[in-house]
């Protein structure tokens, strides 16, 4: 009881102050009545005031507040600049050569390149499944002396042509000349053109 009277003496002490004070023994709210004629203060042990006092209820815990509103939404970052273009492509500079003698079946590694051979040789172009070359593959091919022939593999066309020698130059066979050239270009699946140089007059 005296325990209760304290925290009442405390909490009036806080009121004449214009301040509210509890006390940090209570183990709970403490009602307070005040009366309506010269508003003295009692302390109310059982929570309840007469109807001609105002109760008060210190150390109570408030209500919960309303929930805030949603802050706005954050702007959307700024589009990254856009990389420079590339440099336009051009010729390269030197092409990569490859010396070639006897029989020789074109390989992937050939594509790009410029085979070369000094003595008699046939060129076969195989079919995809064994070297399936892109589309659009340039191979130069350089006659240093005497022979060059270009053959297909079965399934394969040069020029229209399904089988047989096809000679790097519009001459006779046996009349090729030594530094004649002829290219290779792959058109579409199995296909390929021979591109030779222009018929002499």
């Amino acid at each position: 009881m005296r325990r209760r009277h304290a925290l009442l003496v405390a909490a009036v002490a806080g009121l004449l102050a214009g301040g509210l004070s509890v006390a940090g023994a209570a183990s709970g709210p403490v009602t307070v009545c005040a009366a309506a004629k010269g508003g003295g203060l009692r302390y109310a042990a059982s929570g309840v005031c007469k109807g001609s006092e105002t109760k008060l209820v210190l150390g109570a815990t408030g209500a919960t507040g309303a929930t805030g509103a949603t802050g706005a939404t954050g702007a959307t970052g700024a589009t990254g600049a856009t990389g420079a273009t590339g440099a336009a492509g051009g010729y390269p500079s030197s092409i990569e050569t490859k010396s070639i003698e006897g029989a020789h079946t074109l390989v992937l590694s050939d594509a790009g390149k410029v085979l070369y051979s000094s003595g008699n040789i046939t060129v076969t172009v195989p079919l995809d499944t064994a070297a399936d070359f892109a589309i659009g593959t340039r191979i130069e091919l350089v006659n240093v002396r005497y022979l060059m022939w270009v053959t297909p593999a079965s399934g394969v066309t040069i020029n229209g042509q399904t089988a047989g020698l096809i000679p790097m130059e519009h001459k006779a066979q046996h009349e090729a000349e030594q530094g004649s050239g002829a290219v290779l270009v792959k058109q579409a699946a199995n296909v390929w053109y021979l591109l030779k140089p222009l018929k002499e007059t």
